[in-house]
C-alpha cells in the first residue's frame, strides 16, 4: 500500500509494539527472577489482562474525540510513567506493590492504543482494502513479537533491567512522532454540559454493549472467553516452562517468538484464506488443527527443541488468521460512529476471564507438573472447534467480507 497515512499508522504500530513486547517480557521475567514464584508472575499477568476488560469504558471517549490526539496524550503519559518505573526498579529496596501499580497503569495506556488504531484504519484505507490493511498491521504487530520477544530474552541475559526499561522509554516516544504524520479530517463536535455529556456517555456505553449482545455475535465470542482463560494460565507459566526445559530467559523469548512467528504466517495468508473459505468452515477446522499441534508441541518438549518450535509455530497459524478476520469483521459490521464502542466492548468481553486465568495459572503451577498446565490450552482449542462444529448457525456463516447485519439476523432465525 502506498497510502502515506496508512504507512504512518503502520510505523506507529511498529514502534509501539517494540516497547510493548520488551516491557511485557522484561516485567514477567523480572518478577519470576526476583521472587522465584509463578504465583507472583500470575499476579503480574492478571494486571496485564485487566485493562482489556475495562476498555469498553473507553469506547465512547474514542468515538467522541479525535483519536489522533488521544493517542498522543496516552503515549506521553505512558513515557512519564515508564521513567518512574525505571526509578523504582533501579532502587536497591523497592516495594513490589508500587511496582505492580505502575505496571498496571502502563499496561492500561498500552491497551488503549489498540482500539484507537482500529478506529483509524477505516479512516485511512478504503473498505475493499481492509483485510489487506489489517493483515499488514497484524504482520507488523506479530512480526515484532517474533523479533523482539526472542531478542528481549537474549538481552535480559546480558543487560541490566534498568538499562532495558530505559530503552523502553525511548521506544514509547517514537509513536508520538509517527502519529503526528497522519493527516485525517475529524469534525469538531459540540461540547455538551457535564450532566448531558455524562448521560450521553452512559447511552454510548449501553449501545456498544447492545451491539455485542446480539445472540450470534455472542455465540462467536463467548467460547473465546474460555480459550483466553486457558491462554492466560499458559502465559504466566511460560517462564517456568522455559526454565523447566533448561532454557532460561533466552528460551522464554524463543517460545514467545514462536507464537509470534505463527501469527505472522497466519496474517500473511489471511486475505487468501478469507477469499476461499467461509467463516463457518474456518472456525471449527482451524481451532482443531491448532489444538492438535499444541498437544504435539508439549510432547516434543522432552525430545527436541527444534520440533517444539515447529509445532508451536503451527499451532498459532490459525490464531493469526482469526485475529485478522475478526478485526476486519468488527470494522465492517458497525456504523463508523460506533467503531470505538463496538471494538472496545468486543475486547472487554473476550478478555473478561483472563485476570482470573492468570491468578489461577500462577497458583496451579505450584501444585501440578508444568507440562500438565501448559497442555490445558490445547484442550481448550479442541473443545472450541467441537463447539463451533456443533453450532449450525456458526457453520452457515458466509465469508467475512460478505457478512452483514442482515445476514446475521437471517442466520440467527
Amino acid at each position: 500500500m502506498r497510502n502515506k497515512n496508512f504507512l504512518a499508522l503502520l510505523f506507529t504500530r511498529i514502534f509501539s509494539n517494540m516497547g510493548d513486547s520488551i516491557f511485557y517480557i522484561l516485567s514477567m521475567w523480572f518478577i519470576f527472577d526476583v521472587t522465584g514464584s509463578s504465583l507472583y508472575v500470575g499476579i503480574a499477568g492478571a494486571l496485564f489482562t485487566i485493562p482489556p476488560i475495562l476498555s469498553f469504558f473507553l469506547g465512547p471517549i474514542i468515538d467522541n474525540n479525535n483519536p489522533k490526539k488521544l493517542y498522543i496524550l496516552f503515549s506521553t503519559v505512558q513515557v512519564i510513567l515508564l521513567l518512574i518505573f525505571v526509578w523504582i526498579v533501579s532502587a536497591e529496596n523497592f516495594y513490589l506493590a508500587f511496582f505492580f501499580v505502575i505496571l498496571f497503569l502502563i499496561a492500561t495506556l498500552s491497551e488503549s492504543t489498540y482500539p484507537l488504531e482500529h478506529v483509524l484504519i477505516p479512516q485511512v484505507v478504503q473498505k475493499k482494502d481492509l483485510v489487506k490493511a489489517n493483515s499488514v498491521m497484524s504482520i507488523a504487530y506479530q512480526g515484532l513479537d517474533f523479533l523482539f520477544n526472542g531478542l528481549a530474552g537474549i538481552l535480559i541475559a546480558f543487560l541490566t533491567v534498568t538499562y532495558l526499561y530505559g530503552l523502553n522509554a525511548v521506544l514509547f516516544l517514537l509513536p508520538i512522532f509517527t502519529i503526528l504524520m497522519i493527516k485525517i479530517h475529524y469534525p469538531v463536535k459540540k461540547r455538551s454540559a457535564v450532566r448531558e455529556g455524562f448521560v450521553q456517555y452512559k447511552q454510548d456505553v449501553k449501545s456498544g454493549l447492545a451491539f455485542v449482545m446480539h445472540p450470534l455475535i455472542l455465540r462467536l465470542l463467548l467460547p473465546l472467553v474460555a480459550v483466553n482463560f486457558l491462554f492466560a494460565i499458559v502465559l504466566v507459566t511460560l517462564p517456568e516452562f522455559a526454565d523447566h526445559i533448561n532454557g532460561g530467559p533466552t528460551m522464554y523469548g524463543i517460545i514467545l517468538a514462536g507464537l509470534g512467528a505463527g501469527s505472522i504466517i497466519g496474517a500473511l495468508i489471511a486475505e487468501n484464506i478469507q477469499r476461499k473459505w467461509r467463516l463457518g468452515i474456518l472456525l471449527p477446522a482451524g481451532f482443531f488443527f491448532s489444538g492438535i499441534s499444541w498437544f504435539v508441541m508439549v510432547f516434543m518438549a522432552q525430545f527436541s527443541l527444534v520440533l517444539l518450535f515447529v509445532f508451536l509455530v503451527l499451532s498459532y497459524i490459525f490464531v493469526g488468521i482469526i485475529n485478522v478476520l475478526f478485526t476486519t469483521l468488527f470494522q465492517t459490521l458497525p456504523e463508523t460512529n460506533m467503531l470505538g464502542r463496538v471494538n472496545t466492548t468486543v475486547e472487554s468481553v473476550i478478555s473478561i476471564s483472563m485476570p482470573l486465568g492468570s491468578l489461577l495459572g500462577g497458583y496451579i503451577a505450584t501444585l501440578l507438573p508444568i507440562s500438565y498446565v501448559i497442555v490445558l490450552f490445547g484442550v481448550g482449542l479442541v473443545l472450541l472447534s467441537i463447539y463451533y462444529l456443533c453450532s449450525s448457525k456458526v457453520r452457515n456463516l458466509p465469508k467475512v467480507l460478505e457478512l452483514r447485519l442482515e445476514a446475521i439476523e437471517k442466520v440467527s432465525k
